[in-house]
């Protein structure tokens, strides 16, 4: 019997969707030797960001609070890699439940297989511009802020990017939620060489993607616990002694 692939949908009403931005770590796990990122929603990967804390300068900060956009040199020179990145979860997205090509695989059950009704062999002719349009945006987008003369707007001609991707973009085909993970080695997928060069970049090796997605949330039974602790920090809450003030009325 043909296998028929997910039969969950993204959305059961179009007019109720709307677009949103966000920021996905990568989390390195230095003996496993993988890379894994959790998306929560249907996505497209439109570049690279980073974290820092909020407010700067102070004792008591939200770690994590504020995200800020790679410099568009390694925007421009690392957009193939995430366009690659994104065709290669599609494409194990797309596998049977359970299988792998021991390089990408998609970890997660809710959305398993999604991907099978668009882009295999027989269908893949049909859907596959479609699937790799925006991230191609994404690609012509950043290779031309490299010439652009005023970098001061780059921010407001980023977010007319992110507009027309929400607009024009088929989001049945956004990338399915879940877990994926990469593995570091022997990968020779063609994200892989660019991603190491790019994970050597800094003293802790760390890649973040700024993501447009939709918003569906529908994975608490795939939901990983949080593995960036680091992350909720504050002068109210902290991961190792949760407190709150509570006002008598």
């Amino acid at each position: 019997m043909p296998r028929k692939g997910c039969t969950n949908k993204y959305f059961s009403d179009i007019e109720k969707v709307r677009g949103q931005i966000s920021a996905i770590p990568g989390i390195i796990d230095p003996v496993a030797n993988t890379l894994t990122f959790f998306f929560p929603f249907p996505f497209e990967i439109v570049g690279l960001c980073f974290f820092d804390g909020l407010p700067q300068g102070e004792a008591n900060v939200f770690q994590g609070g504020r995200i800020y956009l790679d410099t568009t040199a390694n925007q421009a020179a690392y957009a193939e890699m995430l366009q690659a990145l994104f065709i290669a979860f599609g494409f194990a997205n797309a596998q049977e439940q359970g299988t792998s090509n021991g390089m990408t695989a998609y970890a997660s059950t809710i959305f398993s297989e999604y991907m099978y009704k668009y882009l295999n062999f027989d269908l893949q002719p049909a859907y596959y511009n479609t699937f790799i349009a925006p991230g191609n945006a994404a690609i012509d987008f950043w290779q031309s802020e490299l010439a652009t003369p005023d970098p001061a707007t780059l921010k407001q001609r980023f977010n007319e990017l992110i507009e027309f991707i929400d607009d024009m973009s088929f989001k049945p085909l956004y990338g399915a939620p879940g877990i994926y993970i990469i593995n570091l080695v022997g990968n020779t997928e063609p994200y892989a060489e660019d991603l190491a060069a790019y994970l050597a970049l800094g003293e802790t090796p760390v890649i973040n993607l700024y993501v447009c997605g939709i918003n569906q949330f529908a994975l608490t039974p795939d939901a990983p616990g949080n593995p960036l602790t680091n992350l909720i920090d504050s002068i109210n809450f902290s991961p190792a002694t949760p407190d709150a003030i509570l006002w008598d009325a």
